[in-house]
């Protein structure tokens, strides 16, 4: 793997690789993996890490998959970009993790590492071209590798919502009709997280077989994310990354509205601070409309400390976002015993039951979104009700099921380049 290229770059690196694959070997024998067994050497491209402080669902998706690839044996290697203080190089969970460039350049670094990899003698089996808006195009250099493409959402309208009216309408367009169909024709295989999402790829690629995308959604860390105790005033709860297409001002606004009738009802605001542009609009919003007293902002990394604890004071969880590529806060929420409120919309549809573990409204309906949040917290025993059927559908997503499906994917059909772990 990236092995050889570190050891031209000096002993210490050298040292922590041979160090890490003692160790990973050892953990194979504890975990009772037959060292004789035949292992995937995996690269897998994606513009962030966990550790990125702009990490999101995505980012946790690819961690959450590639350490359990790593424990039934098989070789991974995430090539990324980088950020502040991060290294060039680290382990974490039995992942290789490179990075180069910045979330932009790391497109144009992909080749040239998988380039000069391959100089040194490594060739991957797999290559996981995970689309975050823009794909790696790993077709065009990774030819003697499977690719698999792995879409978590087409952007479609998100980019007519942030960006200028040209330019966002230019990259709709070529999402539609260009690269992305391009990448889905010339891909081995395609995942994606929903339903909704697969829908979506087989109508922009309609000579696309449908059987070729393979729906895996998300899971959920069951042993942490659990019912609590909840807030004994009734708490809204919006939880997710700062950007104009999830809408948090539709929580603001509909919070207007529920104040009038649940007047002890308050409202959290948690996301990672993407622009202080944006954030000052959603500060200035709730003073225009008298909030101050019921509307608070917590921003910081969605996966920072105290998480968990929200999920389970909060009474709903309100996600009025354009599109998703699951709805993994919904699960999480699910899984603390809330319910969520959000909009009928790819991602969020897949993730809630409507009328049982949440509710669905008109995309883009405030007042609607507001109603229903309003009845839920004036009617305790629908809400603990629609909040013991989350829970118990939150059940049925995990992360060993999650990384079962994708594992099984990739060593379908496929016959590694090595023989076995211990060439």
């Amino acid at each position: 793997m990236v092995r050889r290229l570190y050891q031209l770059q000096g002993s210490r690196h050298s040292s922590l690789l041979i160090l890490s694959k003692v160790c990973r070997n050892v953990l194979k024998q504890i975990l009772h993996v037959d060292p004789r067994m035949e292992t995937l050497r995996i690269l897998w491209l994606n513009w962030r890490d966990i550790t990125s402080p702009w990490a999101g669902g995505a980012e946790l998706y690819t961690h959450q998959v590639a350490k359990r690839l790593t424990l039934k044996g098989h070789e991974v290697t995430l090539f990324t970009s980088r950020y502040p203080g991060s290294s060039e190089y680290e382990e974490k969970d039995g992942i290789e993790i490179v990075r180069r460039g910045t979330k932009t350049s790391v497109y144009l670094e992909a080749p040239r590492f998988f380039r000069a990899q391959r100089k040194q003698g490594t060739n991957y089996d797999v290559v996981v071209d995970a689309m975050n808006t823009i794909p790696f195009f790993s077709p065009l250099y990774a030819r003697d590798s499977t690719v698999v493409a792995l879409i978590y959402q087409l952007t479609g309208e998100i980019f007519l919502k942030q960006l200028t009216r040209p330019i966002g309408h230019l990259l709709y367009s070529l999402e539609r009709f260009s690269y992305v169909p391009w990448c889905l024709k010339r891909a081995d295989r395609v995942v994606t997280l929903s339903r909704s999402n697969k829908a979506e790829l087989v109508e922009i690629c309609p000579d696309l077989p449908p059987e070729k995308i393979i729906v895996i959604p998300p899971g959920v860390d069951h042993d942490n994310f659990r019912p609590g105790y909840k807030s004994d005033e009734p708490l809204l709860l919006f939880m997710n990354r700062l950007v104009r297409y999830k809408q948090p001002e539709h929580v603001i606004m509909g919070m207007k509205e529920v104040c009038k009738h649940v007047a002890d009802a308050k409202l959290i605001i948690v996301g990672t601070l993407r622009t202080g542009r944006y954030v000052t609009y959603l500060r200035h919003l709730v003073k225009v409309l008298g909030l101050e007293e019921k509307v608070s902002f917590l921003l910081s990394n969605p996966f920072a400390g105290g998480k968990v604890s929200l999920l389970q004071r909060a009474w709903v969880h309100v996600l009025p976002s354009m599109k998703e590529g699951f709805g993994l806060s919904i699960l999480e929420a699910a899984a603390c015993g809330t319910p969520t409120v959000g909009y009928d919309v790819p991602g969020i549809r897949d993730a809630v039951v409507q009328g049982k573990t949440g509710v669905l409204v008109q995309p883009g309906d405030v007042l609607s979104l507001a109603k229903h949040v309003t009845d839920l917290l004036t009617d305790f025993d629908r809400l603990r009700l629609l909040g013991e059927r989350a829970t118990r559908w939150a059940a049925n997503f995990t992360w060993d099921d999650t990384a079962r499906q994708f594992m099984g994917l990739l060593e379908k059909g496929r016959t590694p380049s090595r023989v076995s772990t211990e060439s």
